[in-house]
């Protein structure tokens, strides 16, 4: 017997939903939180030598930044790897790390800087950093496609593979192939080493670490094991361990150290501690920061804020506010503690809120602060990410509450600094892929571009007399200290010169010295200056790196700073008395005299190649389809696949699935449109329902036992559905479908359809 139903379903909801929401609609990919697409990017494309370049920014000028830092480290890899690749590249390039978070490819979260797939061979990545570390950055993920297409010969030669290399085999050549070390990478394996806290190399090849690391350990630890390799077996070693590699399985473990040297992983681990122990034993007889100073704050590390990311000391010096990662709550807070005696206060920034998704912080202690004391005690400000971009927050240091929200015109802002009167804040940000200080009225939210320069400057101090600001100037790969009237910032003084980096200012309480951190020693120490005489003092002589020195208001010679010591941040405070280094001459900078850093292959742009990127384009295969076959003892066929497309943005999705069971046919047809602020997907389907005996009130383990032979009915829908989807904010969104759909059931057990026919 058959009964046949129709159900015409319309269904517009206004749903204000946050991430308490316990269940999402199968229309969306998305659960929780709202993604939203704030931009509707007009992609151009513009091909080179060995690239295919997507980019919607106006000004050529990005164009041909990426191009020609694309190309120079495509003609150093494969000069190194002695590799050309089978395909071209496409690179998807955002002009900000906002808008790049925007993408429909990943699901990005803070902090990443770019990624590259091995399918289509695409990275996309963003711009908005010194043109140094963006150079790194395609270096690093153009390795990635290097190495996929050394093992895997051709894009999408990854959906064969069952099994793929340790992740430090991958990462660490990828960090190695750039052929420098940052400060923050070189700090991490120090004090690990120093620390005895080396990550153990497993039988299965992987590093594993047992004590907090602020990032895994495949990045800076398998560039050490490149650097070792090579120290021990030269560069031979290297093309060995990747030539064992293009011999590796498709399916079962990928053991590249046993092939390519004849060795247990374990024993290669052995003698890799012993190469980290010999490279870093001459600073053993360094200090640690607890030889001269008192740690601050909660107890280090069995608490939930242990990790400083930065600081700020209030104008009394008796108390301490710090950015901290919340263990417990998985949350960024400011908290406060004495700078007395490091008990603890009050966390600030307790608790949920929807004035701002998160507050913005900084790992790298180079680019400046993340919070800032107002000079009357009051306030603390941050930034925080509320809606596309970032504002300004102003909380009441009494009472935790927001008072003032100030929404920041520009990208990425940092490095916050009041004005001695308090009426004024200064910060460092990107406009048009410039990083520039900025100054902002509290009262009217209007902000100014104080320099207005095609110089990178960060990191900001304003003295207190209220005549200077101090920040860092990126001068070829080094920061340099540089001080410029506050009423005049086109003249700039430098202030630190040579080899090494020089970051984290900060002025005297009577704005004759600026305390800051330098690496000159191959380790981050604290320094003084001073700007009358030109004596240059070093106050520490640490193992790893001292950072965000901040004067005590009353106290001589004592300082508040933090320290990177055990794997994270951690407060201090001490006397550090200091000696004599030497004496610096102060120079003016003039812009005849700024060299930008260049990469060596230049690419000349022909504007009449420039294409518009307009429709959906071709569609890809966006992942290795599941195949089931089943034939079973009576001879019944079972089995089916899904396919899944989309276009090379990841705005337009199509998905196919198809699966049978002797005569049931089930299918499913999607399009999910993500190009634009409102989404939308169409959908139809028809699948097969098999019902049973209730047996769970007997037995539920008769169910393992049956198969469709058993079923006592079927119900058969088929239908269509379109939804739409449109988020206001990361937290509010509406959303509404319309769906029909045709049921079709029959009736197997002749009581069953008896009763049924009775019931009408």
């Amino acid at each position: 017997m058959k009964k046949h139903t129709n159900q015409l379903l319309g269904i517009v909801l206004l749903l204000f939903c946050t991430a308490s929401l316990s269940a999402q609609s199968f229309y969306y990919p998305y659960y929780g939180k709202n993604k939203i697409r704030y931009k509707d990017f007009k992609w151009k494309s513009y091909e080179t030598e060995h690239f295919e370049l997507y980019y919607y920014m106006n000004d050529v000028d990005f164009l041909k930044r990426i191009a020609e830092l694309a190309e120079s480290s495509y003609d150093r890899i494969s000069q190194s790897t002695k590799h050309n690749l089978s395909a071209t590249v496409p690179i998807l390039y955002y002009k900000t790390s906002t808008e790049f978070q925007q993408t429909n490819l990943f699901q990005l979260p803070e902090g990443v800087l770019g990624v590259a797939e091995p399918i289509l061979y695409r990275i996309a990545l963003y711009g908005d950093m010194p043109i140094d570390e963006l150079e790194d950055l395609v270096e690093h993920e153009l390795t990635h496609i290097f190495e996929y297409d050394m093992i895997w010969g051709s894009p999408g030669g990854a959906l064969h593979a069952i099994s793929s290399p340790p992740l430090w085999v991958m990462e660490g050549f990828s960090e190695y192939n750039t052929g420098r070390w940052s400060s923050w990478s070189n700090l991490i394996i120090k004090d690990t080493v120093l620390n005895d806290r080396i990550p153990e190399m497993r039988k299965n090849g992987n590093l594993y670490s047992r004590y907090p690391l602020p990032r895994d350990p495949a990045y800076d630890f398998g560039h050490a094991i490149y650097d070792f390799i090579e120290q021990r077996f030269g560069k031979n070693g290297v093309a060995n361990l990747w030539q064992s590699l293009k011999k590796a399985p498709l399916m079962g473990p990928i053991n590249p150290i046993k092939n390519a040297f004849k060795m247990d992983p374990q024993m290669f681990g052995h003698e890799f501690n012993k190469y980290l122990r010999e490279k870093y034993k001459s600073f053993l007889m360094c200090e640690n920061p607890e030889n001269y100073s008192m740690a601050l704050g909660p107890n280090y590390p069995v608490n939930e804020f242990y990790f400083a990311f930065s600081h700020s000391l209030s104008p009394s010096g008796d108390l301490i506010a710090v950015l901290t990662a919340n263990q417990k709550a998985y949350e960024f807070d400011i908290i406060l503690f004495s700078a007395k005696d490091g008990s603890f206060i009050k966390n600030l920034t307790k608790g949920y809120t929807l004035k701002y998704q998160n507050i913005k912080y900084e790992i790298e202690p180079s680019v400046g602060r993340d919070i800032a004391w107002s000079p009357d005690g009051d306030k603390i400000a941050f930034f925080g990410r509320s809606g596309e971009k970032h504002s300004l927050f102003l909380a009441n240091v009494i009472n935790s509450r927001v008072i003032k929200k100030i929404k920041i015109p520009q990208d990425r802002p940092t490095s916050p600094c009041f004005g001695p009167e308090g009426n004024k804040l200064f910060y460092t940000a990107f406009s048009n892929g410039v990083h520039d200080i900025f100054s902002i009225s509290i009262e009217t939210g209007e902000s100014t571009n104080l320099t207005n320069n095609d110089l990178y400057e960060k990191a900001l101090a304003v003295s207190p007399d209220g005549k200077s600001i101090v920040y860092t100037l990126r001068i070829g790969i080094y920061d340099k200290l540089f001080l410029s009237p506050l009423n005049d910032l086109s003249k700039k003084t430098q202030l630190t010169f040579g080899k090494g980096n020089t970051i984290c200012p900060e002025f005297s309480q009577d704005s004759s010295l600026i305390y800051f951190s330098g690496d000159m020693r191959d380790s981050y120490n604290i320094y003084s200056l001073s700007l009358k005489t030109g004596e240059l003092k070093r106050h520490t002589d640490v193992r790893t790196g001292n950072f965000f020195p901040y004067p005590v208001a009353n106290e001589k010679d004592t300082i508040v700073f933090s320290s990177f010591h055990k794997g994270a941040f951690q407060i201090f405070k001490g006397k550090l008395e200091g000696v004599v280094v030497k004496n610096v001459r102060f120079d003016m900078l003039t812009a005849e005299e700024y060299e930008e850093y260049k990469p060596h292959i230049t690419v000349e742009i022909d504007k009449s190649k420039i294409k518009s990127h307009e429709g959906m384009g071709e569609l890809y295969l966006t992942g290795r389809p599941p195949v089931d076959t089943t034939i079973s003892t009576d001879g019944s066929l079972y089995g089916g696949s899904s396919l899944s497309f989309s276009d090379l943005f990841g705005d337009h999705n199509f998905n196919v699935t198809a699966y049978q069971v002797r005569d049931f046919r089930s299918y499913y047809f999607s399009y999910l449109n993500q190009k634009r602020r409102l989404q939308y997907q169409a959908s139809a389907y028809h699948y097969t329902l098999f019902y049973y005996t209730p047996y769970y009130y007997i037995d539920p383990s008769l169910y393992y036992t049956l198969n469709y032979n058993d079923a006592l009915a079927t119900r058969s829908i088929s239908g269509a559905s379109l939804a739409a989807y449109y988020p206001f904010n990361r937290y509010y969104r509406v959303q509404g479908a319309f769906q029909y759909s045709y049921y079709d059931e029959e009736y197997y057990d002749p009581t069953l359809a008896r009763t049924m026919a009775e019931s009408g």
